[in-house]
């Protein structure tokens, strides 16, 4: 039975179980290799920690401390930048909408002022009707 291991290049390397096995022979001379048959398992030494808690609670509770103040220092760093940027904004914005209502206003009372100062201008009998520019209608006098 043969594998299809690959070398660095990508080539294909024939070899059987018995190699496979001369292999891990070989590795296991080798204390810092990390294969080995599993009869020399014990020779070597595990890569984890026995401990499985290698911090006390104070040291975790200190850790999570630690990273939670820095999430909120970010945080107002943030908002401060938002706001140097929001509240010029928002203060033009609110100049321009209220110069927009004002100019408003302005043509409307311009537009009523024209409109009675063409009504004025009409005959002083005539001052409930305004001056026709058509010919053709009779004016009434009331």
């Amino acid at each position: 039975m043969y594998g299809r291991p690959r070398s660095i290049k990508g080539k294909v390397i024939p070899i059987s179980t018995i190699h496979i096995r001369d292999i891990l022979q070989r590795a296991s001379l080798c204390k810092s290799s990390l294969l080995c048959l599993l009869e020399h398992r014990e020779e070597f030494t595990q890569a984890t920690p026995s401990d499985p808690n290698p911090y006390s609670r104070a040291e975790m509770d200190e850790r999570l401390k630690d990273i939670y103040t820095v999430q909120y220092d970010s945080m107002n760093d943030f908002k401060c930048k938002l706001d140097s940027v929001y509240h010029p904004l928002n203060d033009k914005i609110t100049w321009l909408t209220k110069t927009m209502e004002q100019l408003a206003e302005d043509v409307t009372t311009i537009i009523w002022q024209k409109k009675h100062k063409e009504f004025q201008q009409g005959s002083p009998g005539n001052l409930r009707h305004p001056t026709s520019f058509h010919t053709t209608h009779r004016r009434m006098i009331v």
